[in-house]
């Protein structure tokens, strides 16, 4: 093999058949002295979100919508343990829960995160005081 030229020529002759990055029989790298090692694992980001008490009946109703509806989504779970497997389209990606691979629509996926946000921290929005004060006339 070491006169063979090409594909099938060793690489560094006998000294190749003892390093172990090389493979004994034909000389060719190991792929995995060819690949970076493996990247330590990533821990979960955990982003606390305070929910917040609020005094309006109407945001405490959807509130309580949005809890009535959590134990039957299913989804929440694949999103919070998901592997981001790649991109489709400008509009939708692929994750992996487990053995299931799920397309996401990323506008529909904010637009329910943000959703669910702005309910949980409706109180903590900042006043908004106009300088001079809007007139209201009945």
């Amino acid at each position: 093999l070491e006169a063979t030229p090409g594909a099938f020529a060793s690489r560094g002759g006998r000294e190749a058949l003892s390093n172990p990055q090389f493979c004994e029989e034909c000389g060719a790298a190991k792929a995995d002295a060819v690949l970076a090692p493996p990247a330590p694992p990533l821990k979960p980001r955990r982003y606390a979100v305070v929910e917040t008490e609020c005094q309006y009946d109407s945001v405490r109703e959807l509130l309580a919508e949005l809890r009535a509806r959590r134990p039957q989504v299913t989804s929440a779970q694949a999103l919070r343990t998901h592997v981001f497997v790649g991109i489709v389209d400008a509009h939708r990606s692929l994750i992996q829960h487990g053995t299931k691979l799920t397309m996401v629509t990323h506008s529909l996926l904010s637009r329910e995160l943000f959703y669910q946000l702005a309910l949980r921290q409706f109180a903590t929005t900042p006043r908004v005081e106009l300088d001079p004060p809007y007139p209201v006339s009945d």
